[in-house]
């Protein structure tokens, strides 16, 4: 049930989801046939009303699979439940320490503002790879997330969306999870695992976000994710102008590494896609797109593409 649903009973004003998934990685970079679980449990509330305030609870965790360090990661039905239920156990030290996998999870606080032809949402979202688990306000990373805005309406179409999101990740609880025999739960190191070394990645590719540096551009060839400490901010416009289509968007990342492997780099990226379909050119649309990147991340670069595309019945026989 991935999308709201009214709860029996209440009229509508309570509205709930949720849903559970069971996966594999196939990509074996470095951990081999690893698992993935994931589960989530949202609710909204007052209905139809003007404003909506929704909540949702995230949980994933990398499981299993077969280490060429380690060897067998377990992957039995004890080794499920402890990763669904975020358990220690397995023959691993640090699984037998800690919750076995690799375990991170998120929550989302969003509330929506409607009128006759608009729509405004505001969101904070906070992620986190350890126990225990707190409200967002009342997190070790609460200056860590991910604060947006996002207004759509139909009365104009010169702009009809605007987004702005702000991405921190330079906390993480703090620079130290233990020192001189104190844990104080700090360096959460977002995305990486001793065990499960390729972290939350995907065949090089960072799951979730384009903006903690995936580890196919990392230099040495590394497969661990070196760059997660980052503060962007980004923005979007898209509107319709006599027909003619487009998306404007733009960022602007600070990246600081990770706290035992810190740099100093930046990043502008900027996109403009402009779309026009001619109907009485036999449903013909041409798009053109220009990117380009710049700063000391990446370096300076421009992409463009052209595409050429038709819609509706090809020929009639």
């Amino acid at each position: 049930m991935d999308r709201y649903t009214a709860f029996p009973g209440l009229y509508g004003f309570v509205e709930v989801k949720g849903g559970i998934t069971h996966g594999w990685f196939a990509d074996n970079v470095f951990v081999s046939k690893s698992y993935l679980h994931h589960v989530f449990a949202g609710a909204r509330l007052l209905g139809n009303l003007p404003i909506n305030v929704s909540y949702e609870f995230h949980h994933a965790a990398q499981w299993g699979g077969y280490s060429p360090t380690y060897g067998d990661l377990g992957n039995d039905w004890r080794s499920f439940k402890n990763a669904v239920f975020a358990k220690s156990g397995g023959s691993m030290a640090n699984d037998r320490l800690n919750a076995q996998g690799n375990h991170i999870g998120w929550q989302i606080l969003s509330v929506d503002l409607k009128g006759e032809c608009w729509k405004a949402t505001v969101y904070w979202q906070n992620i986190f790879e350890d126990g225990p688990v707190r409200f967002l306000s009342q997190t070790m990373n609460r200056t860590d997330g991910l604060w947006g805005l996002n207004i759509s309406q139909s009365a104009w179409p010169f702009i009809n969306g605007f987004t702005y999101e702000f991405l921190n990740t330079t906390d993480q609880s703090g620079p130290y999870h233990d020192r001189d025999g104190f844990v104080y739960g700090g360096n959460d190191n977002y995305f990486c695992n001793g065990i499960y070394q390729n972290g939350w990645n995907y065949f090089g590719r960072t799951i979730g976000t384009p903006y903690i540096t995936s580890p196919i551009y990392n230099q040495d060839g590394s497969t661990q994710t070196l760059n997660n400490r980052v503060k962007t901010h980004f923005t979007g416009l898209t509107g319709d102008i006599y027909g003619w289509k487009y998306r404007f968007i733009a960022s602007y990342t600070r990246n600081y590494g990770r706290y035992n492997y810190p740099l100093s780099s930046d990043n502008t990226a900027v996109l403009l896609e402009v779309s026009k379909r001619f109907e009485k050119a036999w449903g013909i649309e041409m798009s053109l797109s220009l990117a380009a990147d710049f700063g000391t991340q990446f370096g300076n670069q421009f992409g463009a593409m052209l595409r050429i595309s038709k819609h509706g019945i090809i020929c009639k026989y």
